[in-house]
């Protein structure tokens, strides 16, 4: 059941999302609605399905997934849903809140190919040949108990970052999962949903994770998060550049325009290296040139862990966990059916329920928190360093902000915002940003959390917060540790850097604008792209050609293409080729029109490869239909006003649905929307169009297998039709469309 919760600005307690009053302090809640594709993401995560959410620098992609991990963690199902975020890296980790698919998967840097799960070399767990039997003999050993038993009770894995995860360990974290789950379905059935670019970073080792068996078998719909401008440019124009940098394409302007970057900066500002050992030295040899007093922040890390009951939506228990393993509980946000004379009557019964629970299962508790806490620590390390309990700073110190933060719904500063302390206080520090605003920068916590199930009455929810200052010295980064940092200003060095897939793309896109980048030795030649990403995602590579081809022509009138296989030049110059020639023939729109998503089915009609490759399907279509469609759902708003399935009238939630596929009229066909069209919500629009449900000719709901046993979608069972709909196009999606066993 969708319930999406948020913090209300005035007393900061939770409140639903579909709420416009908060029921705690009753003050009016101010709010932007959803935009439409985050919308058709939660309805896809809802439904159970495989997605994969796509996007380049500054798209969103980890505001999305924590706003996903939200829904998924406050599920108003009978069975609370079990869920991990798993990052490829300790800092990927951290920055989601989640922990490293190595700790879920027992993945080790030793043996044969350098990784082992469940100390079984990743090439056995993905050959189908290797003896079931001896596989899962190996994994069910006692050592590993708490690993098996967390991936027997998974209903969802979320992955960031999925490019980074090598095709060998994808294939045999499949493997394990159907083995410990005795299900040959992908993954064992566990529901997968990852957030990433397949034009960025590629794995450390081996291939990328749709290079894999594995994935082919996943079905994944695929969802597209970028737009005309991506939220981190300054200007629509360097967002553009960045992109055609994504993209592999070498446009003799852009380079020109980068190339009028290759200054040295005025003062100093934050680097990009290659090499770790480059900045390491940089850091430390900068920090230690500032002739002050330095300052000392402690850190404070708490554990704490909450008990609840499936079957009893009113049990609570809440503890928090000291350094000597004692557990404090907190009885002002405990709960329970029962009912009480007095106040340590309430109390004494919740806390010989916790005794109860804790003989049952206190070792289990314990050795979980332990676990999860040294994870959380080790990747804690990674970021602030070896020191990250006592954090220490001196005046004029450069440093970044290791999180992002608003203030009255304003971003204040981000993950990668540079400056230089000023001043340092007891609780805070007084922080010159780069832009010149000073801001006092105060204590912060990053969360991790996690969710257990002890037994079939209890589920635990463990959470560790980490109480620190987020600034790290600041004086450079890697290109690999600098991936989804938003930098204010950045010189970005070329020193040793290698030809590899996206990596001058991650150093470029890091940057807000192109005046404050300054390059050095950055070789554009060795700009690259991976082939393979254009292959599997080759309908959003063309979609973004489009796109920019149509805004800036001029930038493929000189350019050449540099993937990692040269094969595949020629095809990709014959799309650049075929998208030219289809935006000549579209008549322009005009001046204050929206762009609109361009149909490429046509483009890519005399390709090899297809457009839409068989494993990474859509979930709706999108067609060329210029100003029309705008005119549409005008029209259907002033005639219709609300979705006649759930009575829905904010505007912002309803769209034209047409019944009949509009790329199935022939061209001729110029009045193809009279009597198609549905005012239609817009989760109910995506359903439609996926053919879980359809209308019968008298308004009758038709229910798929799918949208019959859903908590919400089966009540819904008859409309009254508007009177322009025509039957035979009702006809035409029930045959062509509508699927009852899905």
């Amino acid at each position: 059941m969708l319930n999406f919760v948020s913090i209300c600005p005035s007393c900061e307690k939770e409140f639903e999302e579909d709420s416009t009053i908060c029921s705690i302090c009753t003050e009016k809640i101010e709010r932007d609605s959803e935009p439409e594709y985050l919308q058709k993401i939660r309805v896809d995560v809802e439904l159970k399905k495989n997605i994969v959410c796509i996007g380049g620098a500054g798209a969103g992609k980890s505001t999305i997934l924590r706003k996903i991990a939200q829904q998924l963690r406050n599920d108003q199902s009978d069975k609370p849903i079990c869920f991990d975020i798993l990052g490829p890296t300790g800092n990927s980790a951290i920055n989601v809140e989640g922990i490293t698919y190595h700790t879920l998967f027992g993945w080790r840097k030793q043996g044969s190919g350098g990784g082992l799960f469940f100390n079984v070399s990743s090439k056995v767990l993905s050959d189908p040949t290797s003896s079931q039997s001896m596989l899962l003999s190996k994994i069910t050993e006692p050592r590993y108990k708490s690993r098996y038993k967390r991936i027997a009770e998974l209903d969802s894995l979320i992955f960031d970052e999925f490019s980074m995860i090598s095709s060998a360990h994808f294939e045999s974290m499949n493997r394990v999962c159907q083995l410990v789950r005795g299900n040959s379905s992908p993954f064992g059935g566990i529901q997968i949903i990852l957030f990433g670019d397949p034009f960025q970073l590629r794995p450390v080792m081996g291939e990328y994770p749709f290079a894999s068996k594995a994935w082919d078998s996943m079905n994944f719909l695929s969802h597209e998060l970028v737009g005309d401008r991506l939220h981190r440019f300054t200007t629509a124009e360097f967002s553009d550049m960045t992109r055609m940098i994504r993209l592999g394409i070498i446009s003799k302007p852009v380079v020109e325009k980068f190339e009028e970057r290759n200054l040295e900066p005025p003062k100093k500002i934050m680097e990009l290296y290659f090499t770790n050992k480059e900045v390491d030295l940089s850091n430390q040899g900068e920090y230690d040139k500032i002739d002050a007093q330095e300052y000392l922040y402690p850190s404070l890390l708490v554990s704490r862990y909450t008990l609840t009951k499936p079957n009893d939506k009113k049990f609570k228990i809440e503890t928090i966990r000291s350094e000597d393993k004692n557990d404090e509980v907190i009885y002002s946000s405990c709960n329970s059916s029962e009912t009480f004379s007095t106040p340590d009557e309430r109390k004494l019964h919740i806390y010989d329920l916790l005794q109860v629970i804790l003989n049952k299962h206190g070792k289990q508790i314990s050795q979980q928190l332990d676990k999860d806490l040294e994870e959380f620590k080790k990747n804690l390390k990674k970021v602030y360093g070896e020191n990250f309990m006592c954090i220490k700073f001196k005046p004029n110190t450069r440093v970044f902000c290791t999180v992002n933060t608003k203030e009255e719904g304003e971003l204040l500063y981000a993950n990668g915002t540079t400056g230089t302390v000023k001043e340092c206080h007891p609780d805070h520090v007084i922080l010159e940003l780069d832009d010149g605003r000073i801001l006092p920068i105060y204590y912060k916590s990053i969360d991790h959390n996690r969710r257990l199930t002890l037994d079939r009455d209890h589920i635990i929810d463990l959470k560790f917060s980490f109480r620190h200052i987020p600034l790290r010295l600041g004086y450079s980064v890697s290109f690999n540790r600098a991936q989804g940092m938003t930098i204010n200003m950045v010189r970005v060095s070329g020193n040793g850097l290698r030809k590899s897939t996206g990596i001058i793309y991650v150093g470029i896109s890091r940057c807000i604008s192109l005046e404050n980048m300054y390059l050095h030795k950055l070789d554009l030649n060795k700009v690259c792209v991976s082939s393979l990403a254009i292959a599997k995602f080759n309908d959003h590579y063309v979609r973004e050609i489009t796109h920019l081809q149509k805004v800036h022509p001029e930038w493929f009138m000189e350019y050449y293409i540099n993937t990692d296989s040269q094969m595949e030049v020629q095809k990709m110059n014959n799309v650049i080729s075929r998208v030219i020639e289809h935006q000549k023939s579209i008549i322009p729109l005009n001046q204050d029109q929206d762009i609109k998503p361009t149909d490429v089915s046509n483009i890519s009609s005399s390709l090899d490869m297809p457009l839409i490759s068989s494993d990474t399907r859509k979930s709706y279509q999108t067609s060329s239909r210029g100003a029309s469609q705008a005119e549409l759902r005008k029209w259907l708003l002033e005639n219709q006003k609300t979705c006649p399935i759930t009575q829905e009238s904010i505007p912002n939630l309803l769209e034209a649905a047409h019944i009949r596929c509009y790329s199935s009229f022939n061209q001729s066909d110029t009045i193809a929307h009279t009597g198609n069209a549905i005012l239609m919500r817009c989760d109910l629009h995506t359903l439609f169009d996926a053919g879980y449900f359809g209308m019968a000719d008298d308004g009758t709901i038709l229910q798929s297998k799918t949208f019959s046993s859903h908590p919400i979608y089966s009540k819904y069972d008859k409309i009254e039709l508007p009177s322009w709909v025509k039957i035979e196009y009702l006809k035409w999606h029930r045959d062509t469309i509508y699927k009852q066993e899905i």
